[in-house]
């Protein structure tokens, strides 16, 4: 894995702090130095299949780009069809909630039993909401469909979003499925929320 980046305008000789955010693992930070265009990278053998979030920080610049990864061996996203909307806003203080759903299909040919999570990525952690429904369980005949909803609390656990006069703030969601019965067999989708 590869995490590259570039400096505007360049800038050589540039330390630019990287810090990773695996779902489910502890957090890390590695130091690099951009090149005499200002681009750098930094490359790693992930120990976890899972999602991952990586925050790039320069001065007082940040920006976040979310990925995944995943086992050769990992099959859950040919055993699923997920609908969901991938963008949200939502106007303050209009709405108190910030709510979305992903709809969960098995087209696979045998049952299966899936376990789940939202959380947000709320500065330096991820941050877990209550989805429905509850206990975080899906059981899912072939062809069956089921329906997780979440909702943000705006006024707890938003990443600051009550603390905000104006302007716009993102928020990145994270919803992980994975397949019970082989641990590490995941799908996982990011979606956006943007506060207003």
């Amino acid at each position: 894995m590869t995490i590259t980046g570039y400096l505007t305008p360049p800038t050589g000789g540039a330390s630019i702090d990287l810090i990773f955010y695996p779902y489910k693992s502890s957090s890390f930070s590695v130091s690099v130095t951009t090149d005499e265009e200002g681009f750098f990278s930094y490359s790693f053998t992930p120990d976890t299949a899972t999602a991952w979030a990586v925050k790039a920080c320069y001065q007082k610049a940040e920006v976040e780009a979310f990925f995944t990864v995943i086992s050769p061996s990992s099959t859950l996203s040919t055993k699923l069809e997920l609908n969901y909307r991938s963008n949200i806003t939502t106007t303050l203080p209009l709405e108190r909630w910030v709510k979305n759903k992903v709809e969960v299909k098995n087209i696979y040919g045998k049952p299966l039993t899936l376990s789940f999570d939202v959380l947000v990525k709320c500065e330096e952690e991820w941050i877990g909401i209550s989805p429905f429904p509850q206990p975080f369980n899906l059981y899912l005949d072939p062809g069956e469909s089921q329906t997780i909803w979440y909702f943000i609390d705006l006024s707890y656990r938003s990443c600051g979003a009550q603390m905000m006069a104006e302007g716009e703030k993102p928020l990145k969601a994270l919803v992980f499925i994975e397949d019970c019965e082989h641990s590490g067999d995941y799908v996982a989708v990011f979606i956006d929320h943007l506060l207003k």
